[in-house]
């Protein structure tokens, strides 16, 4: 699921489980922080409840440096938490708990079950038994989450279900999105990479001797990638994201034509092969417009399911017991 909201929602897997492996009598005796319609939520629920969003930000700031890279022009984002940042997880946390409590409640009212028949399948399957087994899980602690996701499911598709996209909507996406649908020409381009130079020239022996391009590329390429496509890295033109060495020799072929010589760059050897050549052109409403119906699915889908919790939420009575200076039971780093 894509919505946005969901994503809070779907972290209640993890902190089931998570919870489901702490102690059961440490659990009953956790301290009440707050409540939703009268649900308690426990000082354990909300330190799992945070241990997941710090998971996920932790996991968002490492996907982050890796893509800025490491280098002398990379821009490395401080990973250490301060205040802010521990305080709006807290807050991401507690909501997800409001949450988490409010669909509980409402799926029984909405008429949405989920039965044991359904839960059947998965819970006997070898798959479940040997995860349960190797992550050392708590086997009914992990059921009542795979429940409770079903729930989520459910709940979301009745929520969403009646969402339908007109071929005038459509019509004035594309009208005023028309750059989103924009296609850049360039050359084919295919390339066999290969760790020494000495490799490369022997490729290029069997390509001029009339081996297939395709065929060598499969068996030698290092870019396992491209490799599986014949050797194809897509449409290259000027504003392609290639190293300079590949770019420069690529836009030097033309239709058909093969690089003589090993091209070296950072990542090896390179022999480069040109296909046809494509003009720039702008898709038409007709091609564009199944994309364009499931971003627009995509967009009302997310209003509704919000709209759908805001309401859930301005009626709820809910307790936030938390001290002032609420923190988790650890300290972030």
């Amino acid at each position: 699921m894509k919505r946005r909201l969901w994503l809070s929602l779907l972290l209640v897997m993890a902190i089931l489980v998570i919870a489901g492996c702490s102690s059961s009598e440490s659990a009953k005796k956790s301290k009440v922080i707050g409540s939703v319609n009268g649900d308690e939520i426990t000082q354990t629920e909300y330190d799992n409840a945070y241990k997941i969003r710090e998971i996920y930000y932790d996991n968002q700031m490492a996907q982050i440096n890796a893509s800025n890279g490491s280098g002398q022009n990379g821009v490395q984002i401080e990973t250490v938490k301060d205040q802010t940042v521990i305080k709006s997880l807290q807050d991401a946390a507690w909501n997800d708990l409001i949450i988490q409590k409010l669909i509980l409640q409402q799926a029984p009212k909405e008429g949405i079950e989920v039965t044991d028949k359904e839960l059947r399948d998965v819970v006997n399957s070898d798959e479940f038994k040997n995860f349960i087994t190797t992550n050392k899980m708590d086997e009914d602690a992990y059921k009542e989450a795979l429940k409770t996701q079903y729930l989520f499911n459910k709940l979301d598709k009745k929520i969403t279900g009646r969402v339908e996209i007109t071929d005038q909507e459509i019509e004035d996406y594309y009208k005023t999105n028309l750059s989103e649908f924009q296609e850049a020409g360039g050359i084919e381009t295919y390339h066999i990479l290969v760790e020494t130079e000495k490799e490369a020239n022997d490729i290029l022996a069997q390509l001029k001797g009339g081996a297939d391009f395709a065929a060598l590329a499969e068996k030698y390429s290092l870019d396992t990638g491209s490799a599986q496509a014949g050797g194809s890295v897509g449409l290259t033109n000027q504003d392609s994201d290639w190293v300079p060495e590949f770019k420069q020799a690529a836009l030097a072929l033309k239709p058909g034509e093969m690089t003589q010589k090993p091209i070296k760059s950072q990542f090896g050897y390179h022999i480069i092969k040109a296909g046809s050549f494509h003009d720039a052109k702008v898709r038409t409403l007709k091609e564009a417009s199944n994309q364009i119906r499931m971003i627009l699915q995509d967009q009302k889908e997310e209003e509704v399911s919000n709209q759908y919790l805001e309401n859930l939420k301005k009626k709820a009575v809910i307790k936030d017991l938390r001290p002032k200076d609420s923190t988790t039971t650890k300290k972030s780093k």
